[in-house]
């Protein structure tokens, strides 16, 4: 059969916000479950929280 070349295969789309701790290492938190929008602003608040920088939210794909 001919297809994409993933069959039995799938693709998980996560949301990962990424920080900088103070101590200049990034963290990477996939734990967002929320709409893009509404991730970022929970990623912010938890930057905030725990005195890190906010660099970024975006949506990755995986394909396992």
């Amino acid at each position: 059969m001919e297809g994409s070349g993933l069959q039995g295969r799938c693709a998980v789309i996560s949301i990962v916000a990424t920080f900088r701790k103070p101590d200049g290492e990034i963290e990477k938190d996939f734990s967002y479950h929320e709409p893009i929008s509404e991730a970022r602003e929970a990623a912010e608040e938890d930057a905030h929280r725990y005195g890190w920088e906010f660099l970024s939210v975006e949506v990755v794909e995986e394909v396992q």
